[in-house]
Formats: structure tokens, sequence, C-alpha cells
């Protein structure tokens, strides 16, 4: 008999031979008043199996409990639901009545004196008390079966995560003056975009950490939350913090205090060309414009300093409204690497030199600084090599596919085509393939792995036939291979043969994803997994046809990113767990669909404007407008979309953008992979980077290489941004509209 694989104590009573046996996945975390579903399937049963389920908390000072029953058919799978803030949570709480006991003086000299006590009596009423509020901390999960003749229970751990809600925090501006305002909107969402109710402290700390403020436990019938703080005449200076806490979540922004004079002018800075290819371009233009923030052009001098890896340059030059900084390769590159270059003594692919402009008023004598940059390409041509598993993943026995293009340096289309890829797998380049590239689209290049070895990476490399080096770059990747006991696999991919998928929920909600197998499986389940929850759960027999395809709906619950995950077990010898996993990124998921549109583009100071905004009925609107010379000096502290998915990865167990050391942001990059041993993903990783609990009898192929979680990723004029907060359809943000404000406007601070 297969030996049991256990997470924590289990207990199995099933025939001999292994003819039954369980398989539950269970998110590792769960939140009060949100439901926790947890997949049972058994297999090798008699008839109906009942279920039971508990989560009970490991603190010694509670006994919190939450309970789940079910029934699974033999051969099926199901869902327990656990009612986290509904009546099936119990929780004992004890109150003592009576304690009684003898305490004896014991006298050992007489500078000893100690009281002994001896308990004889404890008497206390306990009270079970349902629909008790749920504790934090780490909780056993005990799932148990029964057919009334076979059963198993097994137990593992999973944690209440204190942080159930998304506070988010609004300010007018992200930089202030002695004596002004500092405006602030506040209030806390749920993983499912809507707001949260509860009063929110909200506190103001200078830069030294001291308290200046705190506007204690608001509320208001929206939600939505607004406070303001006034500024001294002579505040400390310097970065302010401004958080906002709630039951279940906070958040912290800051503001900038400083003696700041607003900007009357913004500058741009263009470089013509884009790029520089070696041996094609001998100069380069820095093309510089400033102008005031209503409209007329600035007198200015301008410094333009350009910095390489071994040489700097620098011009400065007098304008009015524009100018043209011209700049040759010699200037930028130097002496030196230009003749190196010229004779073949030096080699590189690209280089990357800084551009810093100095713009200054010289009636105000005010500056402003833009950076941006030029790369040097020594080769004219880019090969892109992908694989279409955006998991870096191949599964041995079913076709690995490939996608190859040819574009210039900077990916932009070429203005000839006709040449010829050559495609090799392997470090040898034992199988090739050769592709005609007749334009900047994608081609495909599919190659067979049977004779692959299973054991390690797929390495896949491409580059213009026929060429040097100097002419296009060599693009490569790797492959992990998916590792079994057997050779039995599954893939899945959607009908263009992508494990990736990205929809728009405006525009569809369906989505169609090929599943298939090379060995027959039982058992075979797929579970929907966002935001650390299992949203929806579905079965498939694959016990003859191994290829069928599942039509998904797509609903906001899931938004704003989501896992398909399918599972079976293997038939034979080994009953193995097999595991592959589809990712849907999901783009416009917030049911309140919030717009906005000014009455006119442009009007002069003093002028009336009316801005319109559409919104979910019974929702409450909240428009932020910014005069565009605030935001030349600092940004960042409004609420947008953008920022909101970010902070969403509270909910997916990913850190944030900033939070996150170490390695490279995964959810929102184009290539995402599973972090393991080299040439090998499995069943395991999958299911950990899944963010999944399993508890099993069957065979796991597992390591213990770390796991990574896979998890799905303005500037204006005088601005009005607004979000809307309804009772049902939750909040909604718009995109940014502008408008342009006449000269007698930019004395406004």
């Amino acid at each position: 008999m297969t030996k049991p694989l256990l997470y924590g104590l289990a207990l199995l009573l099933c025939l001999p031979s292994f003819e039954c046996g369980y398989l539950v996945l269970a998110p590792k975390s769960f939140r009060a008043g949100e439901d926790y579903k947890v997949s049972v399937g058994v297999e090798g049963m008699n008839n109906i199996v009942q279920l039971t389920g508990e989560l009970k908390s490991i603190k010694p000072q509670t006994n919190t409990r939450i309970t789940a029953t079910g029934n699974v058919n033999n051969g099926d799978t199901t869902l327990l639901n656990f009612q986290v803030g509904g009546s099936d949570i119990r929780k004992d709480e004890c109150i003592c009545i009576l304690y009684f006991s003898i305490c004896m003086l014991v006298v050992g000299g007489s500078d000893i004196i100690q009281d002994e006590c001896i308990c004889i009596l404890y008497i206390s009423i306990c009270m079970l008390v349902v629909g008790a509020s749920v504790d934090d901390g780490m909780y056993n999960l005990t799932i148990s079966g029964t057919d009334g003749g076979n059963s198993f229970v097994n137990t593992t751990t999973v944690e209440r995560v204190r942080n159930d809600v998304l506070v988010l925090i609004q300010t007018d501006k992200a930089i202030y003056k002695p004596n002004q305002v500092i405006k602030i909107r506040t209030f806390a969402i749920d993983s499912n975009y809507n707001v949260v109710k509860r009063p929110i402290t909200i506190s103001i700390m200078d830069k030294n950490q001291n308290k200046l403020a705190e506007f204690k436990n608001k509320q208001s019938a929206s939600g939505v939350i607004g406070v303001e703080f006034p500024l001294s005449d002579e505040p400390p200076l310097g970065d302010w913090s401004v958080q906002a806490s709630t039951e279940g979540g906070s958040e912290m922004k800051t503001v900038k205090i400083d003696e700041y004079v607003l900007p009357k002018f913004e500058v741009n800075t263009e470089i013509t060309p884009g790029y520089v290819l070696y041996g094609k371009q001998n100069q380069v233009t820095v093309k510089i414009s400033a102008k005031y923030t209503y409209g007329k052009d600035v007198n200015a001098m301008a410094k333009v300093l350009l910095k390489g890896d071994s040489m700097t340059s620098e011009k400065t030059v007098n304008f009015k409204g524009s100018v043209d900084v011209p700049f040759t390769v010699e200037e930028m590159l130097g002496s030196d690497m230009v003749n190196d270059l010229m004779f073949g003594r030096y080699y590189w692919t690209e280089k990357n030199i800084d551009v810093t402009v100095n713009v200054t008023d010289v009636t105000s004598r005010f500056s402003i600084l833009d950076d941006s940059s030029v790369k040097f390409y020594s080769y004219p041509q880019k090969i892109h090599l992908e694989p279409m598993n955006s998991m870096n993943i191949y599964h041995p026995g079913l076709p690995v596919k490939f996608r190859v293009k040819v574009t210039d340096p900077v990916g932009e289309p070429l203005s000839e085509y006709g040449m010829t890829v050559k495609v090799s797998q392997g470090y040898s380049g034992k199988n090739v393939q050769y592709v005609t590239i007749n334009s900047a689209q994608w081609y495909e290049v599919s190659f067979t792995t049977e004779d692959q070895d299973a054991s390690s990476n797929l390495y896949i490399q491409a580059e213009i036939n026929g060429t040097d080096k100097k002419v296009a770059n060599q693009a490569s990747v790797s492959l992990n291979a998916y590792s079994t006991e057997g050779k039995t696999v599954i893939q899945l991919t959607n009908l263009d043969g992508f494990t990736t998928e990205k929809l728009d929920l405006d525009k569809d909600q369906n989505i169609d994803v090929k599943v298939k197998a090379t060995g027959s499986l039982s058992l075979m389940s797929y579970v929907v997994l966002s935001k650390g929850k299992i949203t929806a759960k579905g079965s498939l027999d694959f016990s003859s046809n191994l290829e069928q395809t599942i039509r998904l709906t797509v609903t906001s619950d899931m938004s704003p990113m989501a896992n398909l995950l399918v599972y079976g077990v293997t038939n034979g010898k080994v009953k193995e767990v097999i595991v592959d996993v589809y990712e849907i990124m999901i783009d416009n998921g917030m049911k309140n669909k919030v717009s906005a549109q000014f009455s006119a583009p442009e009007l002069r100071a003093n002028s009336k404007v009316d801005l319109t905004v559409n919104s979910d009925p019974q929702s409450d609107v909240f428009v932020l407008a910014v005069d565009k010379s605030v935001m030349l000096l600092a940004t960042g502290n409004d609420i947008t979309k953008e920022s909101l998915m970010d902070n969403f990865k509270m909910f997916t167990g990913e850190k944030k953008e900033n939070d996150r050391p170490g390695f490279g942001e995964i959810m929102f990059r184009k290539k995402r992979s599973i972090i393991g041993g080299y040439g090998q993903t499995n069943a395991d990783q999958i299911l950990k980077a899944s963010e999944l609990l399993y508890l099993t009898n069957f065979d796991m192929k597992k390591n213990t290489f770390d796991v990574f979680p896979i998890l799905q990723r303005a500037e204006c004029a005088n601005c009005g941004m607004a979000f809307a907060a309804a009772p049902d359809a939750g909040v909604g943000f718009m995109a940014d509209v502008d408008f342009n404000i006449g000269p007698s406007f930019h004395n406004c601070s």
C-alpha cells in the first residue's frame, strides 16, 4: 500500500492494495466574513461518503471552532463550505464561579517567610457561544470522511489572516506649504470591491513621528471619510505620514511639507532618433521645449548632460520655447570606444546613455530637471523568442510551442523582411526548424518532446540563418520539465495554445480552456482560485477521452486575476496526483462603471466648467480637481485603478511592488515561473505556488525547493479625477479627464 502523504495528523482506515483514497485541496489562509471552501475528492469507497470538516484555533486561551458538513459520491469531488462569521462558529467560554485553596505560612529562619497554597476546589461554568467572532492566528483544519465502512481523517494547519479589508487613502496633493490645509479621504473595501463601513481612525505624524492629530473612529453613511488638517505657519519641513486604520486593515501615505516655489512652466525632452544604430547614425538631437502651464513660451537656459560608461559630455544653450541640441556619436561614446568599434577591437550589443536636461527660466531663475536616455545598438535586427507556456514549463510527451519574430532593436517593424530564422532544440541543436519571416508578426514553432530527457530542462535557441552576430542577436529560452513518477501529464491551453488568458469583462465573460492528458486519469476535477479563495469547481471524465474543453464563465468576483487548476489521479499501480494551471487576467472587473467628461476642453480663468460623472445608480461620487502645476512637483497620492491593483496583492498573498525584496514582481510581468529544482517542476510545487495546501494518501511528486506564488499587474493637466461607491455595485474608478485654463489662472498654488 502506498504510504500516506501527511500534513499533520492522519488516520486512514481503507481496504488493502489501495482500493480507496482521498485528495483535499485547501487555501492556506482564510478571512473573517468570507466563506472558506475546501475541495474534497474520494475514490474506491462505497456509494455516498459523509464528510465533516472542522477549523479549530490552536491558541491555548481560546477554543474557537468552525464546522462544515457535506456528502460526496465515490469517484467525485465536492466543496465543503466553512461559513466564517456565520452560525457554524462555536466558541467555548468558561467563567470561574468558585476557587478555594488552603495556604500555609512557612518560616525558614527569621528572614525567610513563604506562603504555600494548595487548590482544593475549582468550579467553572462553560458556555458554547454560537456565531462568535473569529480569532486571528493559526487553525487546525481537520477533514474526515466515512462511507459506513471505510473512513479517513487528516489534519493540516491554516491561518486566519488579520487583514481582511484594503484601506485606501487619497490626499488632494502630495506636497504642501506652511499654512495650507491637508485634505484627506479614506475608505476600506473588501476583496469584491465593496465598501466596508467600519469606523476608521486617521492619524497625522510629522517627520519626527510626532502625532499631531488623530481623528478617532470616524464614520459616514457612504463609508468614505473626509478630514482636513490645517498646517501652522512654521511646521517641521520634511516627509509627514498620514495613516488610516480600521479593524482588519491599515494604510499609510507620505506627504511632503516644504517651502516650495510652484513651477509655472513644464519641460519636455525628446531625443531623435529614438535609438542609435552604430554605423548608421552619426548623431542624436535632444529636442527641448519649455512652456508655461497656460501655454506661453519660456525664455530659458538649458544645460544638457550626457553620461555613459566612460564618457561625459555637456552643452549649454539659450532659447525661447524650444531648441534642438545635437551630439555626435564621438561626443557620446568617446573617441577611444569609437576607434575600437571601427577596427573591431571591441564588441557589445547595446549601451545606455543617460540624458539630463536642466532648464532655468531666466526671468524667475526657477529651474526644472528632466531625465531621459538613449540607447546605442551594435546590431540592426532583434530576434524575439517566447514560450507559449507562460509558466516556463513543458510537459514530456506533448508538443511544446514557441513563437518567434524579428524587429529592429527597440521592437519596431523593419523596413524589409524575408530573412530565415533557425530555431534549434537542445544545446547541440539536434532538432532544427527554419522559419521564413515575411513581416513583424509572430510565427509559431512546435517541437516534440518524446525524445527529451524528462529529468532535464528544454533549451531552445533562435538565430538568423547565415548571418553573424553583428546583424542580429541570438535569443534563447529554457523550460523546466513537469516531473512525474510515471508518464502521465496534464496540459492546459487556450484554443490558440497559450497558457494565459487576458479577458475584458466589458466585452466577454466566457473562456474555453483545452485540457489534454497523456494517460487515463480518475478524480479529474478543477477549481478556480482567486484572491486566496476557491470560487468555483467542476468535474471531468478522463477515463477514455484524453482531450476535453472547459467552458468557464468568468465573474467579477474573480477579478482582477484567477487561476484555473485542473488535477486528477493516475490509473494504474501508482496512484499519483497530476496537476496543471491556467492563468486568467481580468480587466474591467469592477461592477460600478464610472466615466466623466468636462463641458469644455479649455476655459479662461473665472469661467464656469461642468463635470458630468456617470456611475451606478445610488452611487456616492467623489471628485478631486488638481492644478497641473502642483503635479509637476509631486504625484502619487491619488487613488487610481492601477494603484488599487497593486494594493490588491494583499488578497493574493503577494507583496506590493515596493515591498518585495529580492525576487522581481511575478504577477504583472510578462513572464511568470514557478521556482523549483533546476530542470523540473512537479505537482507539489504547482499547488504550493497556487497558495494551496493538500491532504492525500495518493502519491504526490514533491521536493524541498522553495516556491513563490503564481500571481497575475498619471499625469494630467488641470485634472478631474473621480471614484464612486454604491451599495450593490461597490467602488469604481474613472480614467483621468483634463481641461486647460487660460493665462490668468497661473497664479494659483
